[in-house]
């Protein structure tokens, strides 16, 4: 693993360059991203070698032996430029291919028996976007989803395996189902929550929530800020899970909201769901 190609030099991806960077200078690092801005100032950090046109002049992928592909992009793009590797002869070659999107809902639809891609969700984020918010630290003490749908080969399960060890986090094998279902708890339905209160905050007159809101709120609402292409993909790519996890939501919202008039029912039931997080998180 010499000359590693990332595609999306956004928090994630920026975040993998300076990473790898920070832990190996002789590593070549090579990047394309459609804005040019973070393709500049990593050039002039002197994070990446140079920039890698995969659509234009694709034979540089060859001429500059790359060994590593990480596609660092939402779940639609990762499709699409999956689709173009396939029609290029990327696909089932030497070159290992891997990814970073939250959802795989998208991408096993187009693909089987694939020697040389795994995907991957690095559990690590941000309130914040683009390549100014990237950190060397982003992975550190993280875990990582890896998971091998296609039947890549030992060899490329490894070199991906051993990338995200190189960056500080610990890898876990899922398959896409479970992980799929999982994120719709763990992240995304929290995302979509989120977003909702601020839109409930947003659709009244009462400004003073505004004005007064404690770090309480503050918190919670911390994730409404994060980047809504992002987010509008992932929604719209994990649909049918998050749809299945915001029903459940809604029970337990009827369940609490009939117990506000039995004090002692409903302090019992918060104490069952305290102790629960307690024990559980």
């Amino acid at each position: 693993m010499n000359n590693i190609l990332i595609i999306g030099l956004g928090l994630i991806g920026g975040s993998i360059a300076k990473s790898l960077h920070t832990n190996d200078h002789e590593l070549n690092i090579f990047a394309f991203d459609q804005n040019s801005s973070p393709i500049s100032n990593a050039i002039g950090e002197g994070i990446i070698k140079e920039e890698i046109n995969i659509f234009d002049n694709f034979n540089s992928i060859y001429e500059n032996e790359i060994d590593l592909i990480i596609i660092a992009t939402p779940g639609s793009v990762t499709q699409k430029i999956l689709l173009h590797f396939k029609e290029i002869g990327l696909l089932n070659s030497d070159i290992t291919i891997t990814d970073t999107a939250s959802s795989k809902s998208d991408i096993l639809d187009d693909f089987n028996n694939v020697s040389n891609l795994v995907l991957s969700h690095p559990m690590s984020g941000s309130d914040k976007a683009g390549y100014e918010a990237a950190n060397n630290e982003l992975y550190e003490n993280k875990k990582t989803i890896v998971l091998n749908p296609f039947s890549a080969s030992d060899k490329h399960l490894q070199i991906v395996m051993n990338l995200w060890k190189f960056l500080g986090s610990t890898p876990y094998i899922m398959n896409p189902e479970d992980h799929d279902r999982a994120m719709a708890f763990a992240s995304h339905l929290p995302h979509l929550i989120s977003f909702s209160l601020v839109h409930s905050i947003m659709n009244q007159d009462n400004y003073n929530i505004n004005n007064f809101a404690a770090g309480g709120l503050k918190e919670f609402l911390r994730i409404a800020g994060s980047d809504p292409e992002m987010w509008s993909d992932i929604f719209n790519s994990n649909q049918n899970n998050i749809i299945e996890a915001l029903e459940l939501f809604k029970d337990s919202l009827d369940e609490i909201k009939n117990k506000f008039s039995d004090k002692d029912e409903l302090k019992e039931l918060i104490n069952k769901i305290k102790q629960y997080k307690q024990n559980s998180f």
